[in-house]
């Protein structure tokens, strides 16, 4: 964006020394300062509106970042501080992985994809059992997408023959055992990708 700010509409050389100078080159000098202030000002209150800072959160509206090399960057994770026992949404905003504690047989469904079709969301989940080490109690799992309506397909290694997981406990010496799934989807949950990762221990 080119600025407002004139840097040719006020005389350096005035008033000239030596000699009676007419007011009206104070008067245009003058005039032009104040339009310079007024277009600053309102250059950087759009700046302060519209700029990114490197010392707060960006919310960058939907607008495409092009043309950019990232390094030693994150992604927002989401650790969940109770055991889940009732269905409940998994909820995009928290971040691209997110890992949970289940404590019954619930469902769980991927909500707040991007309302934009064709940008891709993408969440890992990793989920592990409430049961102690060597239980014989499993936690079934039902996913499911945009408060069902959406369709989920499946992998060749997905662990069942529809939309569920058995999550086992952990065997002896196991306590750090999580079953891993990875969701993404291109057109707002209405189709999404599954894949079962596997078991990490």
């Amino acid at each position: 964006m080119a600025s407002n700010i004139s840097d040719t509409g006020i005389s350096a050389d005035f008033p000239i020394a030596g000699q009676d100078n007419d007011s009206q080159g104070f008067r245009d000098n003058f005039a032009t300062t104040v339009a310079n202030f007024a277009a600053a000002k309102a250059e950087i209150e759009a700046l302060q509106t519209n700029g990114a800072v490197k010392n707060a959160d960006n919310n960058f509206l939907g607008n495409t970042i092009n043309n950019a090399n990232f390094q030693n960057t994150t992604e927002t994770g989401y650790v969940a501080g109770a055991t889940v026992n009732t269905s409940q949404n998994i909820n995009l905003d928290n971040g691209a992985y997110q890992e949970f504690t289940v404590g019954a047989d619930i469902t769980l469904t991927l909500s707040n994809w991007s309302s934009t079709v064709a940008r891709t969301g993408r969440v890992r989940l990793h989920i592990k059992s409430d049961q102690a080490a060597g239980s014989s109690t499993n936690r079934t799992i039902t996913f499911a997408s945009n408060a069902g309506g959406g369709t989920i397909k499946k992998n060749a290694n997905w662990p069942t023959n529809d939309l569920t997981a058995v999550i086992g406990a952990p065997g002896v010496g196991e306590e750090t055992k999580y079953y891993v799934f990875e969701f993404v989807s291109y057109d707002s949950g209405t189709t999404v990708w599954a894949e079962y990762i596997g078991i990490y221990q």
